[in-house]
């Protein structure tokens, strides 16, 4: 069982590589696209604040040039689609001055689009209106560990399938009757046979051999890179994932 777990985690890193090589350069797994378009003659900028992070500051996420003569600039950067952030749009020459903000969950793999633009409805105060719209849908990121864990199932199935029925009494009487269709051997009738001494055999654990090996494929399996998933990473201050656990065994 062991053997058959390394081998489907292996083919788990390699699902796992080709859907990172197939998803783009800019995106990684648990990453999404973010793209502001700028309608404003002047510059903006805009921070973030995770939510994984307590009591932090807002960080810089990006800045966007001020629109040409009816053509908007625009800027994009890959954000996180682990926690949802709270993302503020401001002028970056007047920081105090602030033209919206707003909290989302951005889909993995997914593409958004930000559009920053003069509005002039008697209800906006700010006289800015930022409409958020998705270019791209966002894919299922954990489909590969999905199929991983179906074809462990399947394998444990099979294993527990054909221990079965070799127990049965049918197969056992047919291998009995096979193993006496073998041609005997006769011997020398001056020969007395040698006494055989069997040696004790010495019964192993299967469930610690099999502790064993998942906790040797998942350090492999981490330190290859985890499959770009932040569970297979280490906590970066005040978490619990799987490569913290799995290290000490």
């Amino acid at each position: 069982m062991a053997a058959n777990a390394t081998a489907v985690f292996l083919l788990f890193i390699g699902i796992s590589f080709v859907q990172n090589s197939s998803a783009g350069h800019k995106l990684k797994l648990d990453q999404a696209l973010l793209t502001v378009n700028n309608y404003l003659p002047e510059r903006i900028a805009a921070s973030y604040v995770s939510e994984a992070c307590h009591k932090c500051l807002p960080q810089p996420l990006l800045t966007v040039s001020p629109a040409s003569v009816g053509v908007p600039s625009n800027a994009s950067v890959a954000v996180s689609s682990h926690f949802a952030l709270i993302i503020t749009i401001f002028t970056e020459a007047d920081s105090a001055m602030l033209i919206c903000s707003w909290r989302a969950l951005y889909g993995e793999q997914g593409q958004y689009l930000l559009s920053v633009q003069s509005n002039t409805l008697p209800k906006n105060t700010t006289g800015v209106s930022c409409t958020l719209s998705v270019e791209k849908d966002p894919v299922n990121g954990y489909i590969p560990l999905l199929v991983a864990f179906a074809i462990l199932i399947a394998v444990a199935l099979l294993y527990f399938l054909g221990s079965y029925v070799s127990n049965l009494h049918c197969t056992q009487a047919y291998c009995h009757c096979l193993r006496h269709k073998s041609v005997s051997i006769e011997l020398n009738p001056a020969e007395t046979p040698r006494p055989v001494i069997e040696k004790p055999k010495h019964r192993r654990l299967l469930s610690l051999d099999t502790f064993r090996g998942f906790s040797l494929t998942m350090m492999v399996f981490i330190n290859c890179g985890g499959g770009g998933y932040w569970f297979c990473e280490h906590a970066p201050w005040n978490g619990l994932t799987i490569a913290d656990l799995v290290m000490p065994w």
